[in-house]
Parts: structure tokens; C-alpha cells; sequence
């Protein structure tokens, strides 16, 4: 018995010895040596490599920042490379102590990522059969991501450039369930608005064995919720998606719109079917409807080539209107609301000029003013609307 308690005692020792070793480095190191400690885990647990780095800080207390001027990363093949012009993260010790990695924020300033398309032989040369790979496991540690603020994020690939400016995301949690499916949720600021998103990777251990990636995609907001659903080849030299895209109005009563006193009644739905690559993703079987009020209606049906470039649009649009007093405030007050219409339309052409063809639109309005307007006319877009 004795033994025992003279081993137990040991170990506490050893135990204590090791912490207060531990302590003493967080402590007492300075920060350009802690930092470094920090480096080479990084780079010896991953195929990231910090390339270059300004100035560094971390500060001594239960929710450590760090912050990092000037910091450039990319892989060991160099296929992508990121520069940050500053990046500042916060982790909470007690949350990582009982298993959550908590960051209360993560801010990061203007970003470049480049990611360049791989031309090596291994690449180029047909892929051997692969194996399934091992099953994925439940992450030692839930991350969870608060507040997450990046000043300008600009993405340069084969495709093009994405400009990103002012990104808010908060509350961002990542979790990997027991049927190996990865789960990401969160919620972003965007265009003013608030919106929920959670992303589902199913069946990840099929992909690492060559299969396509199936996927699962929700987006909430006060003006519309969308769902994706499908699959992406990533075996194929241009990796392919195919997916079904659903839409529609959260409330069932009215369309709430980004036009300060304008809620249109009723219930805007839409599906699609979406197929292509990440440069050109074509729409097909296109099919947008409002219900009204009453007998109105309005549909929306076609195609478009390119949905990412807004290319090859073939559009036909009918609708009717009964009684409508919400179109009022559309409408000079000499003409007042429309009491019932009817339109139609072709649309076609793409981005920055749309073409409206065979236009026809007859309508009644309040007043018992015939309406009537027919022909042709462009629009022309701009990145933030009409």
C-alpha cells in the first residue's frame, strides 16, 4: 500500500513539476521566442509555412491575443500563398481546458489569397485507383468563433479575382459527427444583412476514396432562405458540381424588400438545377413564382449559361395582378394603384446588358385609367443592381 501511495505521490510531483515548467515558459519567455514555439508547432503539425512575419505580440492572461503584423503563409508545394496585413486572434485557456476551442474573436486585416492551378506530372497523369480512406474522428477540441472580422479579403485564381470587403462572421462553430459528416455554422453580415448559414460535408471518408463530395448548404435571412444540395467531383482536371437550388420568402404574408415602405404581399418561391464548374455553373430548368393575393400571380421560367458571370440568360415572364393597393407607392400619384394588369416578357443577354423583348403589359388602374406598354427596351446592370 505504501508503494502505491509513494508512486501516486511521484507522479503528482512530476505533474506539478512539468506545469510549473510550462507556466514559467508561457510566463517568463518573450514574445518573439514564444511566437516561434508557436511557428515551428505549426509548420511540424501541418503543411503550412510561414514565409515571412512583422512584428509579434501575445499577451500573459487566461484569454491570450496574439497579434501579428505583415504575415505571409503558404504550403509546402506552394499551391496557395496568404498575406495578411495583420492578423490578431484571442483563445480562452479555461474553455480549451474542458475541451472547446473557444476564440472570442478573430480580426484580420486587408488579405490576398492566391491560389495557383497544380500543372505538376503527378497531377497531369491519370490518378491510380484509390483506396477508401480511414474514417474521419470526432475533433479533440470543438472550435467555436465568435467574432470574426476581416477588413478586405481579395482571392486570385485561375477564374479571376473575388473582392470581399468589411466581412463580419459571428458565432462560426465546426464540428465532425460520429456518421462522418463535417458541420460548419455561423451567421455574417452581407449587403446589410444578417445571415444564418450552415454548410454539411456528407460521407467526407468517400471523397478522401475518390468519390465526389456530397454537400449540403442553408443561407437564412429576413428577405429569403436558400438551400443547396448536391455533389462535387473533385477527380475531374476542372472539379464539376451538380446541385438542386431551392428559395423562398420567410414569411408566407408579405415579401419583406430592401425598399424602405414596400412589402409586397404574398410568397416568392424558386428552384433550379445547377451544373458546372466553379467558372462556369450553369442554371437550367429555371422556375420562379410569386402567388398574390387573390389571382395574382407572376412566373419565371428559362436558363442561364453562366450563373457566375451572369451569362447566357434566357428568361420568359408572365403574370397577372388583381387588385394590388401595394403598388401605389410604385406608381405617380396621378395614376394610383393598379386594380388589375397582365404582363409578359422575354429576357435575354447578360451582364451589363440585359435585353427585354416582346414586353407587353395592359393594366387598369384605380382611377380606371387604361394602361398599356409594349416593345423593347436594354437594361443595364451594375454590380450593385439595375
Amino acid at each position: 500500500m505504501k508503494s502505491v501511495k509513494r508512486i501516486f505521490a511521484a507522479a503528482l510531483i512530476l505533474l506539478g513539476a512539468a506545469f510549473l515548467v510550462i507556466v514559467s515558459i508561457y510566463l517568463l519567455v518573450d514574445d518573439d521566442t514564444l511566437v516561434s514555439k508557436l511557428v515551428e508547432q505549426l509548420e511540424s503539425s501541418s503543411d503550412i509555412r510561414v514565409l515571412d512575419r512583422g512584428d509579434a505580440h501575445i499577451t500573459r492572461t487566461l484569454t491570450p491575443t496574439l497579434t501579428v503584423d505583415d504575415l505571409v503563409m503558404a504550403d509546402t508545394g506552394r499551391q496557395y500563398r496568404v498575406q495578411t496585413g495583420s492578423l490578431e486572434v484571442q483563445i480562452s485557456l479555461p474553455r480549451l481546458l474542458l475541451g472547446q476551442l473557444d476564440i472570442p474573436h478573430l480580426w484580420i486585416g486587408d488579405t490576398r489569397v492566391e491560389i495557383k492551378e497544380d500543372e505538376s506530372p503527378t497531377k497531369q497523369a491519370a490518378a491510380p485507383d484509390l483506396k477508401p480512406g480511414p474514417k474521419l474522428s470526432p475533433l479533440p477540441f470543438e472550435p467555436v468563433l465568435h467574432d470574426i472580422r476581416i477588413a478586405k479579403l481579395e482571392i486570385i485564381h485561375e477564374g479571376g479575382t473575388l473582392l470581399l470587403k468589411d466581412s463580419h462572421v459571428r458565432e462560426l462553430t465546426l464540428n465532425i459527427s460520429p456518421d462522418n459528416a463535417v458541420e460548419l455554422s455561423g451567421r455574417a453580415e452581407l449587403a446589410k444583412q444578417n445571415i444564418g448559414v450552415k454548410a454539411v460535408l456528407k460521407d467526407v471518408d468517400e471523397y478522401f476514396g475518390g468519390q465526389p463530395l456530397a454537400f449540403s448548404v442553408g443561407m437564412e435571412s429576413t428577405l429569403l432562405h436558400l438551400s443547396l444540395e448536391g455533389h462535387i467531383d473533385f477527380e475531374q482536371p476542372d472539379p464539376t458540381i451538380e446541385a438542386a437550388a431551392r428559395g423562398w420568402t420567410p414569411d408566407a404574408e408579405k415579401i419583406v424588400t430592401s425598399i424602405p415602405g414596400i412589402k409586397i404581399p404574398g410568397k416568392l418561391t424558386f428552384e433550379s438545377q445547377l451544373k458546372g464548374t466553379f467558372a462556369q455553373l450553369a442554371a437550367e430548368q429555371i422556375k420562379a413564382t410569386w402567388k398574390g393575393p387573390e389571382q395574382s400571380s407572376v412566373d419565371l421560367k428559362g436558363s442561364i449559361a453562366n450563373a457566375i458571370k451572369l451569362e447566357g440568360v434566357h428568361l420568359n415572364l408572365t403574370g397577372k395582378l388583381a387588385n394590388s393597393p401595394w403598388s401605389k407607392p410604385l406608381l405617380p400619384e396621378s395614376v394610383g394603384a393598379l386594380k388589375r394588369a397582365s404582363v409578359a416578357a422575354q429576357i435575354t443577354g447578360g451582364y451589363p446588358m440585359l435585353a427585354v423583348n416582346d414586353f407587353d403589359f395592359h393594366g387598369k388602374t384605380e382611377h380606371d385609367l387604361d394602361l398599356s406598354l409594349s416593345g423593347k427596351f436594354d437594361l443595364a446592370l451594375s454590380s450593385t443592381g439595375l
